[in-house]
């Protein structure tokens, strides 16, 4: 009787798919030994890029904060108003092109805005460099009241100066390089309503041949003659001869009022 070798099923089946995977695994490495150094070294270089790219994303942008621009705005004064303080004529002694007092301001205004300032308040001649015979410009008060804006990064401040009188000052800000610059200042000045109303409206004065006009109006005929008898300051003395009608009339027109008032003499 001949013995039957019995194999379980499972068995099989594991060692089939044992062999599968071996097979995979060496068809993988066979490729990947396939590719060249070149080829692997620029699929490196792709992924650095792309982990670079992903950390740059997930930096954080610098919050645009009261404190933020209003210690922008101190810094800028600081510098700008050192430039004046103490000056009593002549070349500034510190400085001796506009080109280094462009590097005072780096990074805490944008290049635009610093060429303005600096080419508005500041002149280079005979070798050297002189502030420009002008008022010096309104700016930040930390002791005045303020507010910002966090949608269009401004910082808007209302001051009184005895020269420009009340004032609104609007300050812009722009992110550079991730950190928050000075870019831009506009201004506009204000005029309340109680200085309108206290201020007294002045008409001027009738002159004389406005006041011959004003009667010549309301005589309206072809063949008049007008004349000016006197002027008293206050009004005029008019007298007027239609020759058609022949008649002869006197009228008093104020010189403030505008009035006419047919009078007799």
């Amino acid at each position: 009787m001949k013995k039957v070798l019995i194999i379980p099923v499972f068995l099989v089946m594991s060692i089939v798919l044992l062999m599968g995977c071996s097979s995979k695994e060496t068809l993988s490495k066979e490729k990947l030994s396939e590719k060249a150094p070149e080829e692997l070294n620029n699929e490196m270089k792709q992924n650095d890029i792309k982990k670079v790219a992903v950390e740059k994303k997930t930096e954080e942008v610098p919050e645009f904060t009261e404190g933020v621009a209003a210690n922008i705005l101190i810094e800028f004064n600081n510098v700008f108003y050192s430039l004046l303080d103490g000056y009593s004529g002549g070349p500034i002694k510190e400085f001796h092109t506009k080109e280094d007092l462009f590097k005072e301001f780096e990074g805490i205004a944008t290049q635009d805005l610093n060429k303005v300032f600096l080419d508005m308040y500041f002149i280079e001649k005979d070798g050297g460099l002189y502030p420009r015979e002008i008022d010096a410009p309104l700016l930040f008060n930390i002791d005045s009241g303020f507010k910002i804006d966090k949608n269009t990064h401004t910082l808007m401040q209302r001051i009184t100066s005895d020269i420009a009188g009340t004032v609104d000052l609007e300050f812009t800000f722009s992110l550079q390089n991730n950190e928050w610059l000075f870019s831009d200042l506009t201004s506009q000045s204000i005029v309340h309503e109680e200085e309108v109303v206290d201020q007294p409206v002045q008409e001027e004065k009738l002159t004389e041949s406005q006041a011959l006009a004003l009667v010549g109006q309301g005589l309206r005929s072809a063949s008049l003659e007008i004349y000016e008898v006197g002027d008293e300051g206050d009004y005029f003395i008019i007298k007027a001869i239609d020759k058609e009608a022949n008649k002869e009339s006197f009228f008093k027109v104020g010189a403030n009022d505008k009035s006419v008032e047919e009078i007799e003499l």
